[in-house]
């Protein structure tokens, strides 16, 4: 059966401007190739399309237009069905990694060449995520965020929620229980599937999205000097140096409270996604990528 028609979940605020040419330039570059594009902005909609098994069945791709968060929803809800990326969010973590293009040209021949790849998800609680769980200062910092968001989110707004996050968060301990029956305290935790992060930040260059592992970076002191020594480390790549700072491999991370203790905010891929407790599994090769070719 030929799968010539592509669907492209856009999101909204994504949709103007030059984000509104490069999807336009895409709709008419696959049009070109013979591919039948079918732009949404609705989820419903493109879930209705997606229930008919008729069009399922001839379906080459989603295309997740926007940002990482985009990624994340297509993910979840159509966990099954191939996907891309076009870029047209703030920091385009899983783009950049892989090096897809927010040309929307480029990306039509990326679909049609159709180079797939197996890569791994990881799953908080039952929700999907590509990049990662963080469960503490940066889960606060996003959960702020976006409780103050009007409209698109900007570099500045997380950096105006980090400093809130620096001088009023109050680092609540958590405890962590790896598969490999270690168990830590510790009072900021990074999940870490894909090595990308926010801001050039880096935190576990040495993850990889193909090894069916997490990369967990887990901050044992709360300080505020601490938290800026952190930062400054991961912004040079020298955070594994830090004597604060463990790195773990695990499959399976289990997150509770400590005694006493508050529950922690956690947030995937840069969206919230509640509080702690939960537990934190990868799913190998869950997801099939459709990512430019071997040159």
């Amino acid at each position: 059966m030929m799968r010539n028609w592509v669907a492209i979940q856009r999101n909204p605020i994504s949709g103007h401007g030059q984000n509104r040419r490069e999807l336009l330039r895409l709709v008419d570059e696959l049009r070109r190739l013979g591919f039948d594009p079918r732009l949404y902005a609705s989820r419903a909609r493109l879930q209705r399309r997606m229930d008919d098994p008729n069009w399922r069945n001839r379906l080459r791709c989603i295309v997740a237009a926007g940002g990482d968060g985009t990624v994340a929803d297509v993910i979840n809800r159509f966990p099954d069905v191939p996907v891309t990326t076009l870029p047209l969010g703030h920091e385009n973590l899983l783009a950049r990694y892989w090096g897809l293009p927010s040309d929307g040209r480029r990306l039509a021949h990326i679909i049609a060449a159709d180079h797939r790849i197996r890569v791994d998800l990881g799953e908080w609680n039952g929700r999907r995520f590509t990049l990662m769980c963080s469960i503490g200062f940066d889960g606060h910092v996003v959960l702020q965020t976006h409780a103050r968001r009007r409209g698109h989110i900007r570099r500045w707004n997380y950096l105006l929620a980090t400093a809130r996050t620096l001088w009023n968060y109050r680092h609540p301990p958590q405890v962590l229980r790896f598969d490999s029956g270690q168990q830590v305290q510790a009072f900021h935790a990074i999940i870490v599937n894909n090595p990308g992060y926010a801001m050039q930040l880096s935190f576990t260059p040495q993850a990889d999205p193909r090894d069916g592992a997490f990369d967990v970076c887990v901050f044992l002191r709360r300080r505020r000097r601490d938290v800026l020594r952190y930062l400054a480390r991961a912004a040079l790549g020298r955070i594994h140096r830090d004597p604060n700072v463990r790195i773990v491999r695990a499959c399976s991370i289990e997150v509770t409270p400590a005694p006493s203790a508050p529950p922690a905010p956690v947030q995937l891929d840069g969206d919230p996604a509640g509080h702690t407790a939960g537990t934190c599994r990868i799913l190998p090769a869950a997801l099939t990528l459709i990512v430019p070719g071997p040159r």
